[in-house]
């Protein structure tokens, strides 16, 4: 599903955008997934040598502890928020044209670059998955420590403003235009 948690790029993070039912909503029977029934994670990360942002919950593989990307995602949202998932949790996505380079199905990139910190023009990497998780997820949430000063649920409009990078309102945007529309991530 993923590729081996190595990698030549000099930074690639991976990540799970959450997604969680309104809990304000009926939800029997299960609603198809939009942004209309769905709430996001979004986290305040806290940074000692930068200023504090919010971004969706990312990290570095640990080649040592990691099966692949995937396996890197799945820790890091725990890591971060000690939510919990499996494989079965994350939301599949036909792409309707793949661009070079595109891994699979389930997830969509972000790429950037910030001045200052990286030597040459690689910039840094950002693959994300999408995982529904459910309401009981909330009572054993928890922030990061020393790297997470604080997290929310956001509906969608709201997530897409309070979100600090414009490479991370476009992966919002990609992953809404996906579950709202014709459900291609593209």
């Amino acid at each position: 599903m993923s590729e081996p948690a190595t990698s030549k790029s000099p930074d690639r993070c991976y990540g799970i955008l959450a997604l969680r039912y309104d809990p304000s909503l009926p939800l029997t029977p299960k609603p198809k997934l939009s942004s209309k029934n769905t709430k996001l994670l979004l986290i305040h990360q806290n940074r000692k040598h930068a200023p504090t942002y919010w971004t969706i919950p990312k990290g570095h593989p640990k080649p040592e502890v990691d099966l692949d990307t995937l396996d890197t995602a799945i820790r890091e949202l725990w890591e971060e928020t000690k939510i919990t998932i499996s494989v079965s949790d994350i939301v599949t996505f036909p792409i309707g044209h793949p661009s070079p380079g595109e891994m699979n199905s389930h997830s969509t990139v972000e790429v950037y670059r910030t001045p200052g910190r990286y030597v040459g023009e690689e910039g840094k990497e950002v693959r994300y998955w999408v995982a529904v998780v459910g309401p009981e997820v909330e009572k054993d949430m928890e922030a990061q420590k020393g790297e997470v000063e604080k997290w929310k649920w956001c509906g969608w409009d709201e997530g897409m403003g309070l979100i600090t990078y414009d490479e991370g309102r476009e992966v919002l945007g990609r992953v809404r235009r996906a579950i709202d529309g014709d459900g291609l991530l593209k």
